[in-house]
């Protein structure tokens, strides 16, 4: 087995390397190396008509060898395979390799880096979501330890189903990476505490009162038991321990409080002063 070509893959991708191939019809196997991880392409003049890597073969494999932006590509003229996986014509391969990377690229923009390690929120799924076995899966690898790339490379999912999955759990506010949950923490402990201080004024026992009002509120009109177990008062509001919170379970959280807050103003200064002092509290907690 003669090997007449070699390239990396940071340089020309497989879509490329493909057309040069059916465009002088060469007949013989391309390898493709990324890491420890090795897949095949056979050609006959030119056509590819046979590819397997990790657990898939045929169109599958040749697909998600095509996302690939890094690794080695070899290639042995003459080499035929004894299978036959692959009968769609170039321009069809070529034409699905582009419609997936680009979607594959739209769906890593909403993603942080792969170098981040991601945790699972506090919020457990609610009964009205479905997760899918690959949801799953995705989850039980999220341990605040891997990274997301880790991630990718054991869940054995091909990376348009990884990263499908990544994003609607994420979307869905039960993964997070550890700055968003340390943001997402201060946000709402700013938002209690601009309350305690706006209704409280400058007298502690009043401020106080307040935040024994508000901590019922959470306790009663919240369905997050690890916010209103670890949520405690003294001199302003703090959590006992760290809180593996999402900006969308802040968002919910705030909604459902505002409500409430809002009826204790109108109670207090009518409906027109309470407006008003609604709005004014709003800007400070968003400064």
């Amino acid at each position: 087995m003669e090997k007449v070509l070699e390239c990396d893959l940071k340089f020309f991708s497989l879509s490329e390397i493909l057309f040069f191939f059916e465009k002088f019809k060469k007949t013989g196997k391309i390898e493709i190396t990324y890491k420890d991880k090795k897949g095949e392409i056979f050609l006959e003049e030119g056509k590819c008509v046979h590819s397997i890597f990790l657990n898939s073969e045929g169109i599958d494999a040749l697909y998600e060898m095509a996302q690939l932006v890094e690794g080695k590509m070899e290639f042995f003229a003459g080499v035929l395979s004894e299978k036959r996986t692959i009968y769609a014509s170039h321009a069809v391969i070529h034409e699905e390799i582009e419609k997936r990377s680009y979607e594959i690229r739209d769906l890593k923009s909403k993603l942080p880096s792969l170098d981040t390690v991601m945790k699972k929120t506090d919020t457990p799924p609610s009964p009205e979501l479905t997760l899918r076995k690959t949801d799953w899966k995705l989850l039980t690898l999220i341990d605040g330890e891997r990274p997301l790339r880790r991630v990718i490379e054991e869940s054995g999912l091909g990376l348009l189903e990884a990263y499908k999955g990544l994003v609607f759990l994420k979307e869905k506010g039960l993964i997070i990476d550890a700055e968003e949950s340390k943001k997402a923490t201060e946000k709402i402990l700013k938002y209690l505490n601009t309350w305690t201080n706006e209704l409280g004024g400058d007298l502690e026992e009043e401020r106080k009162k307040i935040a024994e009002s508000i901590q019922e509120m959470v306790k009663n009109d919240i369905n997050y038991p690890a916010l209103s177990e670890n949520l405690i008062f003294d001199a302003e509001f703090k959590f006992k321990s760290e809180l593996n919170l999402s900006f969308k379970d802040v968002e919910d959280i705030m909604k459902k409080l505002d409500e409430r807050l809002k009826q204790r103003l109108e109670e207090t200064y009518g409906k027109i002063l309470a407006k008003k002092k609604f709005e004014t509290i709003k800007k400070k907690i968003e400064e």
